[in-house]
């Protein structure tokens, strides 16, 4: 069966404070972005942005490598030679903030370690709610080869995305109706979310539907 991976996702970069209005795109796929320099991916826990960096590594193949943002603010860059003259793919700076919101020290790191290897292209997935703005974007930016650090959005699925996605996982259900009773239900704001799509359909396994959000959760 096919996963949700393979579901075609959008981003939408967004405007930040040195920056009056983000460019007059409308959303894109993440691959619309290959050649700029360096890129933050923001989104909600379980939107999809690691999904989105391996998708991406495997289209870049021997190009790319990816990398949780813990593994490479502390391992020796001189044990991994693989980091060299690759797009690295830095994935889950709000993991390295389990501590402290505000501490900027793996990102120091991260920052030292990208200016070490020449300044790469690079690109960092992060929680919307852990990214710091221009806090976190200026250090970034000096590791970044041309100055510049783009800040994107990773949409919502949508509910084309998740069509798709409920008739890959049940084939022999009904996508509509899935839809309309979980809006009925005041949780269609979770279908957008892959995660919480996924745990939605394990809930409703066995034919029954929670009545609230908390009960979904629970």
């Amino acid at each position: 069966m096919t996963q949700v991976e393979l579901i075609p996702r959008t981003c939408t970069e967004i405007a930040t404070d040195d920056q009056a209005s983000p460019a007059a795109v409308g959303p894109r796929p993440l691959s619309a972005y290959r050649d700029v320099s360096a890129y933050v991916l923001l989104g909600e826990p379980g939107a999809g942005k690691t999904t989105e960096f391996e998708q991406e590594c495997r289209a870049l193949g021997d190009r790319a490598e990816r990398v949780s943002a813990r593994r490479f603010a502390k391992a020796p860059i001189a044990s991994h030679p693989e980091w060299r003259n690759k797009v690295l793919f830095i994935d889950g700076l709000d993991e390295t903030r389990v501590v402290s919101r505000v501490d900027t020290t793996v990102l120091d790191e991260i920052q030292s370690r990208l200016q070490a290897l020449g300044r790469p292209r690079f690109r960092i997935s992060c929680r919307s709610a852990d990214w710091l703005g221009a806090v976190d974007r200026r250090p970034l930016a000096e590791a970044s080869l041309d100055g510049e650090v783009t800040t994107l959005r990773l949409d919502a699925l949508g509910r084309a995305g998740v069509r798709q996605h409920l008739q890959e996982r049940t084939p022999s259900g009904d996508p509509d109706a899935f839809i309309d009773r979980a809006d009925e239900l005041g949780l269609g704001s979770m279908l957008d979310n892959p995660l919480m799509l996924r745990l939605l359909l394990k809930t409703t396994d066995d034919g029954g539907w929670p009545l609230t959000r908390r009960e979904a959760f629970e």
